[in-house]
This record gives C-alpha cells, structure tokens and sequence, in this order.
C-alpha cells in the first residue's frame, strides 16, 4: 500500500526541480545541513528552498522568498 507522501518531495529524496525563471532543471536531494552540498546537489532541508519544496508533488509549482527576491520552482518529478 501506498502512502500519500511516497509521492512528494521529502527529505532524503531526489527531485528534478524546474527552475521558473531561468528555465533550468535542477537535480536535487534534501539533506541535513552538515551534508549540504549545492554543487553536486544537496540541497540543506534548512534552506528556504527546500522548506518550500519539502511536501510537495510532482507538478506543483511553489513560490519562494529568497535573498535575491522571489524565485517559482516547479517539481518535475521524483528520482528513485
């Protein structure tokens, strides 16, 4: 049986993230923040990107207040 949140962005699990603005596809995983790591994509569950993401489908699209203003990401899809 499966649960609801099999099918959204958790922590410890792989999305694709698209990027609204610049069009870009981001490949990300939520981690803890001591493994956070953007470049190879590990994405801190304390940053507000992530805790804007986390509990969220595949195509939802999420609004989020960052230092350079508000940025859309949309959840593409997640990675097994």
């Amino acid at each position: 049986e499966a649960k609801a949140d099999d099918q959204t962005f958790a922590f410890g699990r792989t999305a694709e993230v698209l990027d609204e603005v610049s069009g870009k596809v981001h490949t990300w995983t939520i981690v803890g923040s001591t493994e956070a790591d953007l470049a190879s994509g590990k994405l801190s569950a304390e940053s507000p990107v992530a805790k804007a993401l986390l509990g969220h489908a595949p195509g939802e699209t999420i609004e989020v207040q960052t230092p350079r203003g508000p940025r859309k990401f949309r959840v593409q899809g997640l990675v097994p």
